[in-house]
């Protein structure tokens, strides 16, 4: 049980920086007027630090439960090593993966035609 609530908590931590970066890309797209590829790299260098910052206070509150053996640890093992695990790779992967990822969706929603929300009445 603990262990699937280690799930949820990496979750919204997960969910959290992704959603940052797409809406500080957003940010720069529309209020500061940058093309999409500038505005990701302003999201990612604006967004890097706070996330290694969470990244990191995370994996180190939960490394004593996944390293140091002791009364009970058993039980909570399981729940840090998700987090440690689980957190360690989606923060790469945030970094890594979700900026291209970015680029590729406004590229393709770029080039498909806009349509109107009103019909035309015949």
């Amino acid at each position: 049980m603990l262990t699937l609530l280690g799930f949820i908590i990496l979750t919204g931590i997960v969910v959290n920086n992704a959603i940052l970066l797409v809406d500080q890309s957003l940010i720069g797209i529309r209020e500061e007027g940058l093309s999409i590829v500038e505005a990701i790299l302003e999201a990612v260098r604006n967004r890097m630090r706070p996330i290694f910052m969470s990244t990191i206070t995370s994996l180190v509150g939960m490394l004593p439960l996944v390293l140091f053996p002791g009364a009970g640890s058993e039980l909570y093992r399981g729940l840090g090593t998700v987090v440690v695990g689980g957190l360690a790779l989606s923060s790469l992967i945030t970094l890594l993966v979700m900026p291209p990822l970015i680029a590729l969706i406004a590229k393709l929603r770029s080039e498909q035609p806009r349509q109107d929300l009103v019909s035309s009445e015949a």
